[in-house]
């Protein structure tokens, strides 16, 4: 249920940093990091859960068989977010490291406008 809820979770992060086009650059890289810790969790969860999904010894099985339907079905749908996570990630990291740049140049020119000004 856990990982249900985060997946659910990490579907809403991930649909608003699609859509989100208002936002300032330093709030999508804060949800951005947020949803990488996200997908960290999830992608250890589903390994060790889809792992005792699909054990093969019935004296070692976690899972029922209607269990062990709902636990693959869940890191399928994991595992079917991975290329718009990529997309979505590589956009915003895109964005703010130009951000970050346009700041430095902005900084660097008022540190030369104040050094003009002295002299």
């Amino acid at each position: 249920k856990r990982s249900e809820g985060t997946l659910a979770e990490l579907n809403k992060v991930l649909a608003s940093l699609e859509t989100d086009t208002g936002s300032e650059i330093a709030d999508k890289k804060r949800r951005l990091d947020q949803m990488t810790e996200m997908v960290e969790i999830l992608g250890q969860n589903c390994f060790k859960l889809r792992k005792a999904a699909q054990e093969s010894d019935p004296t070692k099985r976690t899972y029922g068989e209607q269990m062990t339907t709902k636990v693959l079905e869940l890191c399928d749908r994991f595992d079917s977010l991975q290329p718009k996570i990529t997309s979505v990630t590589a956009s915003v990291s895109a964005a703010y490291t130009s951000h970050e740049i346009n700041m430095a140049a902005q900084r660097e020119q008022v540190a030369q406008a104040a050094a003009a000004a002295k002299e």
